[in-house]
């Protein structure tokens, strides 16, 4: 897998793939589940969610993104 140029950047983030694996009751009640896009491609898990967060926050806030703009969708 090609390295994107801002692994760099968010390998402090400690992000995994985790896969969803559905019970085998729930596989035999809906078969369906099985083909969940958590289950077939997985979900990004970072290990301190907070400090994903708190980057995101500052970025944003640098950028003149206000809360009252992303809490109203009013910018």
């Amino acid at each position: 897998m090609h390295a994107g140029k801002d692994e760099a950047g968010v390998a402090k983030y400690d992000a995994r793939i985790m896969y969803a694996v559905p019970t085998p009751g729930l596989s035999e009640v809906e078969p369906s589940m099985n083909w969940n896009p958590s289950v077939v491609a997985g979900i990004g898990v970072v290990a301190n969610p907070a400090a994903l967060y708190n980057d995101m926050h500052s970025y944003l806030a640098a950028s003149g993104v206000t809360g009252r703009c992303l809490f109203l969708l009013c910018c």
